[in-house]
C-alpha cells in the first residue's frame, strides 16, 4: 500500500495528555509512521498546562510549538482556555496551521466536539476527505451540541468508533450505518503485563505485606461511579477484613470520594493515591489482585484492556463499551449498572475462588493479545486510511 500523509486534528495529544483518545491518535501514527511508512503531522492545541493537571496529568512547563515523537510530527497552535471559548479558539488555530503544513492525503479528527467541528472547516478548505474518530459522545454532550455534532458527522466521510453502542449512538442521529467502522482501543501488551518484582516493590511501598488489594483507575468524575465502589467496598471489607481499595486517578469528585470513605467509615482501608503517569500504571495493575471498575457510560474503557493485559481479573459494570471488552465468566465479570450490592457480592466471589481467579487472570491476558494490540488496531486503521482514498 502507498504512504500517506495525514493530518490529525486532536484537543490534546499525548505525552501532554494521556487519556484513551490521545493513546489511540499516539499509538496508531507511532505503528504506522514505523511500519507503513506514513506520514503523520499533529495539530493540538499549546496549553498553559496548569488548568487541567489534576484531572488529567498534564506534564508541568511550557509545551514546545513543534515536536518531533517518534517520528510524528506535532504543531501546537495558539490557544485560550475558557470553559466557553476553548473549543472555539482551536477551531479557528488548526485550519491556519494546516494550510501552512503543505498537501496532506487525509485529515483525521479525534474526537467530534472541537477536533471534529475544527476538520469540517479544514475539508471545506482543502477538499480532502475526513475522518472523525469518536470515543464518547455522552448525553450531557449531546444534549447541548447535537447540531454541531450531527452536521460533523454528515460532513464526515468515514466515521470510526471504539465500541459498537458508540455506532449505534453516532447512527441514532440519522447517520448512515455503511460510514461508521468499528475498531476498538488498543493496548501495549509488552509493557502491560504481569511483573512479579514490581509487584513486590509496590506492595513494599504502600506497606500492603500479602493484603489483597483491589484497584481502581478512573477520573474522579460523577460519571465513573467511584461513589458506587466504595458503597459495595464497605460490604466486602466486612466479608475479608483485610482488604485494600486503591484508588488511582484525580478529579473534581476527589475531596467528596475521600469524605465518603471517611462517612462510610473505611478510610483506613483505601488509599487515594492521585494521578499516576501512564508508564507507571503497569506497575500498580501487578501489585494488584483485582481491578474493578463501575462507571454508569462508557465510550469504551481502555483501563479495562490494560488490567487484563496486566493478567489482572476484572470486574466491569455492563454499560457502554465495558461488553466489547469483557464476556461475562469468561475474562471477566459484567455487573449491572448502580448496584453497589452486586458489585460487594461479584468481587466478593472472585476474591474468594482463587481458581476462577487464575482462569479469568488468563483469559483476561489471552483476550488482550488477540484483539486488542496495537499492531493489530493500527492495521485496522491503516485500512480505514486506504479505504477513504479509494
Amino acid at each position: 500500500m502507498s504512504e500517506l500523509r495525514i493530518a490529525f486534528l486532536i484537543n490534546s495529544f499525548y505525552p501532554d495528555t494521556a487519556g484513551g483518545a490521545e493513546l489511540f491518535a499516539f499509538e496508531v501514527s507511532k505503528h504506522l509512521t514505523r511500519e507503513e511508512g506514513h506520514e503523520f503531522h499533529v495539530i493540538t492545541p499549546r496549553m498553559s498546562i496548569r488548568h487541567q493537571l489534576q484531572d488529567w496529568g498534564y506534564h508541568l512547563g511550557k509545551l514546545p510549538k513543534y515536536q518531533n515523537i517518534k517520528g510524528i510530527h506535532i504543531h501546537r497552535v495558539p490557544y485560550i482556555f475558557h470553559s466557553k471559548l476553548s473549543w472555539f479558539t482551536y477551531f479557528l488555530s488548526a485550519p491556519y496551521v494546516f494550510e501552512k503544513l503543505g498537501a496532506f492525503d487525509v485529515i483525521h479528527s479525534h474526537l467530534v466536539i472541537s477536533a471534529g467541528f475544527a476538520g469540517v472547516l479544514v475539508k471545506k478548505i482543502s477538499c480532502l476527505p475526513l475522518i472523525i474518530t469518536e470515543q464518547g459522545l455522552y448525553h450531557n454532550e449531546l444534549k447541548y451540541l447535537r447540531p454541531a455534532i450531527k452536521h460533523s458527522f454528515h460532513e464526515a466521510d468515514l466515521i470510526h468508533v471504539v465500541s459498537r453502542i458508540l455506532k449505534k449512538r453516532v447512527s441514532d442521529m440519522d447517520i448512515s450505518p455503511e460510514k461508521i467502522h468499528v475498531v476498538p482501543n488498543g493496548v501495549d501488551v509488552d509493557k502491560f503485563r504481569f511483573d512479579v518484582e514490581e509487584r513486590e516493590r509496590i506492595r513494599s511501598e504502600l506497606d500492603l505485606g500479602e493484603d489483597p488489594m483491589i484497584i481502581t483507575v478512573s477520573r474522579l468524575v460523577p460519571k465513573n461511579g467511584v461513589d458506587l465502589l466504595l458503597r459495595a467496598f464497605k460490604i466486602v471489607r466486612s466479608e475479608i477484613n483485610n482488604v485494600k481499595l486503591i484508588v488511582l486517578g484525580d478529579g473534581p469528585e476527589n475531596q467528596y470520594l475521600k469524605d465518603l470513605s471517611r462517612h462510610l467509615r473505611i478510610k483506613d482501608s483505601v488509599l487515594f493515591l492521585g494521578h499516576k503517569p501512564h508508564e507507571a500504571l503497569p506497575s500498580y495493575y501487578s501489585a494488584s489482585d483485582l481491578f474493578v471498575r463501575t462507571p454508569y457510560d462508557e465510550g469504551f474503557g481502555i483501563v479495562f484492556i490494560e488490567a487484563m493485559a496486566c493478567g489482572l481479573p476484572t470486574i466491569g459494570t455492563d454499560v457502554g463499551g465495558v461488553s466489547d471488552i469483557i464476556i461475562n465468566g469468561q475474562n471477566g465479570v459484567l455487573i449491572k449498572k448502580n448496584n453497589f450490592i452486586q458489585i460487594a457480592n461479584e468481587i466478593i466471589n472472585v476474591l474468594q475462588d482463587k481458581k476462577f481467579m487464575d482462569r479469568l487472570s488468563m483469559q483476561g491476558r489471552k483476550t488482550a493479545i488477540k484483539k486488542f494490540s496495537w499492531n493489530t488496531i493500527s492495521t485496522e486503521m491503516d485500512s480505514l486510511y486506504h479505504k477513504i482514498m479509494a
